[in-house]
């Protein structure tokens, strides 16, 4: 069964309403009271509670004390992480302009040139021209 003071903890610490979490899982929002309350839970959806609160599924069923992430959430290293995070924080639109950069930097990295190599710097029109800053703020 899986450990309720441990779902509740973490819906608090993540901010995440019944409401929220009931949809991400698929069920009522009356169920999820029932599962908050003791009620037997649906093992299938283990696995989407441990991914959503980023804890292990044996933290949750109360098998050890130990919240870590899963094995596979794991090879994730700190620094995907921290990206993961930003990421989250980003509205909708943000998130789109992040995606095309991304998709447009790792066809640059399979052809080897990525665009910003294959453009001239223009003179940068900015007030460090006074200090003979050009191109993208080295000294010309």
């Amino acid at each position: 069964m899986i450990c309720r003071d441990r779902l509740r903890r973490l819906m608090a610490i993540h901010r995440v309403a019944q409401k929220t979490l009931a949809k991400d899982l698929g069920i009522s929002v009356q169920a999820l009271a029932r599962i908050l309350n003791g009620a037997p839970f649906d093992f299938v959806k283990l696995p989407i509670l441990a991914r959503r609160f980023r804890v292990s599924q044996e933290y949750l069923l109360g098998e050890t004390d130990d919240p870590s992430i899963s094995a596979a959430e794991a090879a994730i290293d700190k620094e995907e992480w921290a990206i993961l995070e930003l990421y989250r924080q980003l509205a909708p639109s943000g998130r789109l302009a992040v995606a095309e950069i991304m998709r447009t930097m790792a066809q640059a990295g399979k052809t080897g040139l990525s665009r910003l190599q294959e453009r001239k710097p223009e003179p940068f029109a900015g007030p460090g021209i006074r200090h003979g800053l050009t191109g993208y703020g080295a000294r010309g």
